[in-house]
């Protein structure tokens, strides 16, 4: 992943990172020139369709995982992990340790 990730990937911007394919759904995402968003990359090949499940929403799975971090973090740094390994920085670490 790559972030932050323009909202149109160039050709340059997949060779730069290294990427294969850009997945996303299949909905059109209209330019405002009026094309596809995601055109140039089903005309190259590199363009990888995913599914929407009803009921699911990737803005509420973000929101509950925000939520739990800390519990998370807490759990795992009790198990023996380090900060660095579960992506907390130093200050991070030493708060959720106190």
């Amino acid at each position: 992943m790559v972030c932050p990730c323009p909202w149109v990937v160039s050709e340059d911007f997949l060779k730069e990172h290294r990427i294969d394919y850009v997945a996303h759904d299949d909905i059109p995402y209209i330019n405002a020139d009026g094309t596809d968003g995601y055109g140039h990359l089903k005309a190259m090949g590199k363009f990888k369709v995913t599914k929407r499940t009803e009921g699911v929403s990737t803005s509420d799975l973000i929101s509950r995982i925000l939520k739990d971090r800390d519990d998370y973090s807490i759990r795992n740094l009790k198990r023996g992990l380090k900060g660095n390994e579960i992506g907390l920085n130093y200050f991070e670490t030493l708060v959720l340790k106190a």
